[in-house]
Parts: C-alpha cells; structure tokens; sequence
C-alpha cells in the first residue's frame, strides 16, 4: 500500500537524518574539543615561554642594577679623586700666587730703594 510504503520511506529517512545529525554533532564537537585542546596546549607552551622570559628579563634587570650600582660607585670615587685633585691644584695655584707676589713685593722694594740711592747720589751732586 501507499502509506506502507510512505512510512517505510520516512523511516528510513528518519534514520538516515539521525545518522547524519549524530555525525554532525560528532564532527561538530570532536572539532570544537580538538580546537579547545589545541587553543589549551597553545596557550599552556605561550605561557611557558612568557614566564621564561619574565624570568630571563628578571635575570638580566638584576645584572643591569648590579652594573649601574658599580659604574655610580665608580663615579663617586672619580669626583671625590677629582674634587681632592682641584683643592691641591688650588692651593698650588694659592701657594704660586703668594711667591710672585712676594716677588713682586721684593722687586718693588729694591726698585724704590735703587731710585732712592739714585736720588740721593743726583740731589748730593747739586
């Protein structure tokens, strides 16, 4: 009969619907769980690699720190050698000065006391 045969044609169209939809859905979440589990693992290896960084750029920041420490202490040490350097080159310059005045002083002293001798040998004569 028609409606034997109809039933049988929708049964078996059930069927193969069903079979299609479970196979779908298989496919459908075996690939969003692949998907997930790839997306996880990629993520797992980035964050291995990130705090491995974190890691080295903590390393290298600890060197940095420990350089910048030792060329400011080397700094410190040349002011200070330098700034002990100009106090003696001051008082170098201090002791120079004092000598040419001193010298300055002497020859002004024997210039007056030539003129005076001079003087007094012109003004004897008249």
């Amino acid at each position: 009969s028609v409606f034997a045969e109809a039933e049988s044609k929708m049964a078996v169209r059930e069927v193969e619907v069903s079979a299609r939809e479970e196979a779908m859905e298989a496919r459908v979440n075996g690939g969003v769980a692949e998907h997930l589990d790839t997306m996880l693992a990629a993520q797992a290896d980035t964050r291995d690699v990130m705090e491995a960084r974190r890691k080295e750029i903590a390393s290298q920041l600890g060197e940095l720190d420990t350089i910048e420490k030792s060329w400011r202490d080397t700094v410190l040490k040349k002011e200070a050698e330098l700034a002990q350097r100009e106090r003696e080159a001051r008082g170098r310059v201090a002791a120079y000065e004092k000598k040419l005045l001193e010298r300055d002083f002497t020859l002004k002293r024997r210039l007056m006391r030539d003129i005076r001798k001079v003087y007094n040998k012109v003004v004897g004569q008249e």
